[in-house]
């Protein structure tokens, strides 16, 4: 009995000494949150999210294409995916989007139809997000959906300031053949200026 009284003063005793701590620390005024101001180093902001003008971009090297060849009587063309070496996130529908865009304002070719051409991914089993973009694959595609023409687009670099141009790659390829019939750049673009 005597030990059970000791265990019970003793917890006790442990009790007001803990409680008793918190009462010796010093305390700082709270200060308002307007008086707190944080480092101005300490966070990273993230980065803006830049727009870019696909079609003002590509519309130079469209009207090339569209100076420089023609197609035969089946000029159906399919506008494979992007393929992004920047190593930067790129929004490749946006990119495709306007370069299909820009090709159905002119009468040359007739681009299929993306709904069309996913059908066909799937029919060969490749995803219609596949990012692994080559040029067999894609000529494969074509053939499945009939297809007499690729356009096959390379973004080597994105345009990083107005003083900066993205750098874009076109290849108009042979569906049957696998030939590149045309390609021009962006780079070529420029130095002819």
């Amino acid at each position: 009995m005597m030990k059970k009284r000791f265990g019970y003063v003793l917890v006790i005793g442990l009790m007001l000494l803990l409680t008793g701590c918190h009462l010796t620390q010093s305390t700082a005024p709270i200060k308002s949150v307007e008086e707190v101001k944080q480092p101005e180093t300490g966070i990273e902001q993230p980065p803006k999210i830049v727009t870019t003008d696909w079609k003002t971009i590509l519309a130079p090297l469209v009207a090339e294409l569209i100076q420089t060849t023609q197609p035969d009587a089946n000029n159906l063309l399919l506008v494979s995916d992007i393929k992004n070496n920047t190593g930067d996130y790129l929004a490749g529908n946006n990119v495709s989007d306007a370069l299909a865009s820009l090709l159905r304002e002119q009468d040359l070719y007739v681009v299929l139809d993306k709904s069309f051409v996913n059908a066909g991914k799937q029919a060969l089993g490749i995803s219609s997000d596949d990012v692994l973009v080559s040029r067999t694959k894609v000529v494969g595609l074509a053939r499945y959906v009939n297809a007499n023409y690729v356009l096959f687009t390379t973004i080597n670099s994105l345009p990083k300031s107005p003083d900066i141009q993205a750098n874009v790659a076109l290849e108009l390829i042979s569906a049957q053949t696998g030939e590149i019939i045309w390609d021009f750049s962006s780079d070529e673009l420029s130095n002819n200026n």
